[in-house]
This record gives C-alpha cells, sequence and structure tokens, in this order.
C-alpha cells in the first residue's frame, strides 16, 4: 500500500490482527487495572455492567480478570455463548473506562496500537469510532467530536457517537438514523421548531443561520435514511453509513461554529 501511495487507509476492526487486540489488554494492565482491581469491587462494578448488558451468568470474581482477557484478546468466553464479537469486545474495554475513568495514557496507548496495526479505529472520549482515513479523522470527525463535548451540545453528542456505536455494531441504517438525527437536534439547540429535517432546515435559513444552499444540503440528508432503509442493490450500506457520519460531521461543524451568529 505504502508503493501505491495510500498509507491512509485502515482495515475494519472486525479484521484487526490479533496483535491489536494484545495491545489492548496490556494496556489495560499497564495503565488501567491491575490483577487485584479485577478480583475486587471495581472488577466486579465491570463484570455486572457487562452481564446486565449481555444477559450473561454470575461467574467466580476471582475469573473475572481472565474473562476480560478471553474477551478481548481472543473473541472467546468459558461460559456460553463461548465466542463474542468485536462488537462486545470492544464494548467490554469501554464499560471499563466508563467504570475506572479514561487516561489519557490509555488513549495514546490505544490509537497507537491501531495505527501501528493499521486498524480502523480511535479511542475518542473513551468511545471507539470507526474511520477509514486518519485525514478525514484528523481533520472532520474529530474537531466535530471535540465541539460537541461542549455542555450546551450533549445531547447532540450523545446522538452523534450513537451513530459510530450502531456502525461497529453492524447496525449501518441505525448509524445513518442517528447521525441525520444529531443534525436536526442541533438545529433544535438554536431555537429551530419542527418534528422533520426539512421543517429545521427552513426554520434555520429564516432565521438567517443558514444560506438557501446550506438548506438544502441539510434537507437531502433525508434521502441518505431512504437509501439505508431500501437496501437498495449496488449499495454498501458500511460504507453508505460512513459516508453520512463523515457528511454530518462537517455539517455539525458549521453550524455548531455559526450558531451565535444567528440574528
Amino acid at each position: 500500500m505504502e508503493e501505491q501511495g495510500l498509507t491512509d487507509v485502515y482495515f475494519p476492526v472486525e479484521k484487526a490482527p490479533d496483535g491489536f487486540w494484545e495491545a489492548i489488554v496490556q494496556a489495560t494492565r499497564r495503565v488501567l487495572m491491575s490483577e487485584s482491581d479485577f478480583v475486587g469491587l471495581t472488577g466486579r462494578q465491570w463484570w455486572n455492567e457487562l452481564r446486565w448488558h449481555e444477559g450473561w451468568p454470575e461467574i467466580d470474581k476471582r475469573l473475572i480478570g481472565h474473562a476480560f482477557n478471553q474477551m478481548v484478546r481472543d473473541g472467546k468466553t468459558s461460559f456460553p455463548p463461548g465466542r463474542v464479537d468485536y462488537y462486545v469486545r470492544l464494548s467490554a474495554v469501554e464499560l471499563l473506562l466508563d467504570i475506572v475513568g479514561g487516561t489519557s495514557e490509555f488513549h495514546d496507548l490505544a490509537n497507537d496500537a491501531a495505527q501501528r496495526f493499521r486498524v480502523g479505529l480511535r479511542l475518542e472520549g473513551n468511545r471507539f469510532v470507526d474511520i477509514t482515513s486518519e485525514h478525514v479523522h484528523q481533520e472532520i470527525v474529530k474537531p466535530a467530536l471535540q465541539l460537541l463535548a461542549k455542555p450546551e451540545f450533549e445531547s447532540v453528542n450523545e446522538l452523534y457517537r450513537k451513530g459510530f456505536d450502531r456502525l461497529l455494531a453492524g447496525d449501518p441504517a441505525g448509524a445513518i438514523t442517528a447521525a441525520t438525527s444529531a443534525v436536526e437536534e442541533m438545529l433544535r439547540t438554536g431555537g429551530c421548531t419542527g418534528s422533520r429535517l426539512q421543517q429545521l432546515a427552513q426554520k434555520a435559513r429564516v432565521q438567517e443561520w443558514v444560506t438557501p444552499g446550506v438548506e438544502q444540503f441539510i434537507v437531502k440528508l433525508d434521502a441518505y435514511r431512504s437509501d439505508s432503509d431500501a437496501h437498495r442493490v449496488g449499495t454498501d450500506e458500511r460504507e453508505l453509513a460512513r459516508l453520512v457520519l463523515h457528511l454530518t460531521a462537517s455539517l455539525l461543524l458549521y453550524l455548531g461554529r455559526t450558531r451565535g451568529d444567528i440574528s
């Protein structure tokens, strides 16, 4: 790929090599949790959260650290269902970050591992996000996530991040719905009212928040919902979802940065 100038291309997380998952386990042990932490209260809290999400049975607390290793390193469990997909492996790490609190060191180690093994994944704000290009992520998605981290955009941030959650969970149609809903919510934070994207975009133009051209761009987002729901022949659902997530990132950046200019 380097000979062809494709140094900015990454493999999907479902094809991540074993070395990537091993690096995540080692980063966890180095920065977040010791063996005693896994056996103690913190480990129990993590396991109870995971059980609640996945409906898994109780296990001996001494095996909790082993369960983390099995899931993240190997994608396996010693109890039903036996094997887990990549989304559960990522969720196991995210739940742990929620409980112990993320650190910049762990974020750096996780993202360095993703870059080193060319995995299309980055950890932003204790949540993994899907990427296909480092340039797009650094110039568009990451600035959008940083903007949405402001308290006034909490509801928008929740919806936009849900888009990445759904994509990683294998639900591209859900990712598209969440991303376009984030744009609707952003318009509402500026005082626009309406139940549909078209109504909200029209109110934004009347308020002189957006130009007629931007209004039309916003309205056309609804077409991506239809494309996904219809599962049209010849479309790649995951790639369509990534396109919408990138388009909405650019739009959310624009709307968030110009919101204070509303007359």
